[in-house]
C-alpha cells in the first residue's frame, strides 16, 4: 500500500501514514477515507506509561486480534498493579475471546518487578471459563469467573504445596489429595472441605516414612496424635514405651520402637 501524501490526514484514503488523533493518540498504519482503518500501530496516551497497540482499528475503535505493550517500558507506575503486555481480540464490546495478558508488581510491592502471567477467555471485563495464571508464589490451572478461581481447578506453589478440586472465590473449597509441605518437612494429603481438611488422608515424614489418618475439621483424630508424637520421639524412648506396657499386658506386638497394636494406650 503505497504513503499517504500531503498534510491533512481527513484526505488521505487506502494509503499508510501517521498522525496525531483528537485524544492524543498516535495512529501509525492504513488509513481509509481519512479515518485510521485496517492495520496499524497507535501510542496510546498516557504517562505510567503509554502504550502501543499493534493490531486492527475500524471506526477509531481496536477491533480484530492485536497486542499491547509499553511504548517505554521503564516507566512503571508507582502505586498500581502494570499493564506489560496484553494479545487478544478486540470486538464491539472490548477485548473479548482467546487473550494473553501480563502484568507486573508495583516497586513498592514486596514481589516489586515480579511478573504475572494470564492466559484464558476474557469477556465482561475479566478472564472467564478455562485459564491459566502464575502468582508470585503458586501457578493455577483450571476455571475461571471474574478472574478468579471458581469451580474445577489445581494450584500448584512453588514451595510444593499442591491443591486440587472444587474452588471458590480464589480458595480451594472442596477436593481431594490436597497437599500440603509443612515447615517441618512433613506432607500431609487428604480430603478438603470448607476449606479444611477432612476425612481420610495420609501424613508422611521427611524420611518417608507414611501413615494413613483421618483429617476432622483440619485436626487429626487423637490417635493419630499419639502414633505421630510417638514416631518423633527417640527410638529408644520408643522401645523403653513398649517394654512398660508390654510388662503390663498392654502391649501385643514385638518391641521394635514400631507402632503396633497396643502402643496407644
Amino acid at each position: 500500500m503505497p504513503k499517504c501524501i500531503g498534510n491533512n490526514p481527513k484526505k488521505w484514503t487506502k494509503c499508510v501514514g501517521e498522525t496525531k488523533l483528537k485524544s492524543g493518540t498516535i495512529f501509525y498504519g492504513t488509513f481509509k477515507d481519512g479515518e485510521p482503518n485496517g492495520i496499524g500501530r497507535a501510542t496510546l496516551k498516557g504517562d505510567n506509561p503509554k502504550m502501543n497497540y499493534y493490531g486492527g482499528i475500524s471506526n477509531l475503535k481496536f477491533t480484530g486480534s492485536g497486542l499491547q505493550e509499553p511504548a517505554y517500558p521503564s516507566q512503571i507506575s508507582k502505586d498500581q498493579y502494570t499493564l506489560i503486555y496484553l494479545s487478544g481480540f478486540f470486538g464491539k464490546n472490548g477485548l473479548e475471546g482467546p487473550t494473553l495478558i501480563i502484568n507486573q508488581f508495583p516497586p513498592t510491592s514486596n514481589v516489586a518487578g515480579y511478573k504475572t502471567l494470564s492466559v484464558g477467555h476474557y469477556t465482561k471485563g475479566q478472564f472467564n471459563g478455562l485459564g491459566y495464571k502464575t502468582f508470585p508464589n503458586a501457578t493455577y490451572f483450571g476455571f475461571l469467573e471474574n478472574g478468579k478461581a471458581n469451580g474445577s481447578g489445581s494450584l500448584h506453589y512453588v514451595g510444593g504445596e499442591k491443591q486440587s478440586g472444587i474452588f471458590k472465590d480464589g480458595y480451594l473449597s472442596a477436593g481431594n489429595k490436597t497437599i500440603h509441605v509443612l515447615p517441618n518437612g512433613y506432607v500431609k494429603t487428604g480430603s478438603y472441605k470448607n476449606g479444611k481438611f477432612h476425612g481420610p488422608g495420609k501424613l508422611v515424614s521427611p524420611e518417608g516414612t507414611e501413615w494413613k489418618v483421618t483429617w476432622h475439621r483440619g485436626k487429626l483424630s487423637d490417635e493419630d496424635q499419639m502414633k505421630i508424637y510417638f514416631y518423633n520421639l527417640p527410638e529408644d524412648y520408643r522401645t523403653y514405651i513398649q517394654n512398660i506396657l508390654k510388662k503390663q499386658g498392654l502391649y501385643s506386638s514385638n518391641v521394635d520402637g514400631y507402632w503396633g497394636p497396643g502402643t496407644s494406650r
